[in-house]
């Protein structure tokens, strides 16, 4: 399906537009599949609870994005701003949620997940947005 996207862009946009979004990707790989394996590691542990699959694919999946991560905090001299808050705010709801098993106040312990999972994608926009300045 990719590669008919790729054929459609060739006959929409002209070679410069082509190449330009073919170097975008390239350089965004490792976060896109790093966030492809989290999403489907997330979604399994869901659907098979006792299976370790999932586990494998969002281990994967975290490290392909601290690899990228690091990699363009190493590339463009990275200086962490208010965006550091986003992850670390997300990480310690995420993880509050996977410790959680039983309602905190009547909060659901998804509730957390959830919520923590936004503000993480929230630090990635912003940290693309920031390096792609820089």
């Amino acid at each position: 399906m990719l590669v008919l996207f790729n054929i459609y862009l060739i006959f929409v946009f002209n070679n410069i537009h082509v190449n330009k979004y073919l170097r975008c990707m390239k350089s965004k790989w490792l976060l896109v599949t790093g966030l492809v394996l989290l999403t489907t590691g997330i979604i399994l542990k869901f659907v098979f609870v006792e299976s370790i699959v999932p586990i494998f694919l969002i281990v994967a999946g975290v490290i392909l994005k601290i690899y990228y991560i690091l990699g363009k905090i190493i590339q463009t001299n990275y200086k962490a701003g208010y965006e550091i808050l986003f992850l670390l705010t997300g990480l310690t709801l995420f993880f509050l949620g996977m410790y959680l098993k039983e309602p905190l106040l009547f909060i659901e312990p998804i509730y957390f997940k959830v919520l923590g999972i936004l503000l993480k994608v929230t630090f990635i926009f912003l940290f693309i947005r920031k390096t792609k300045n820089n």
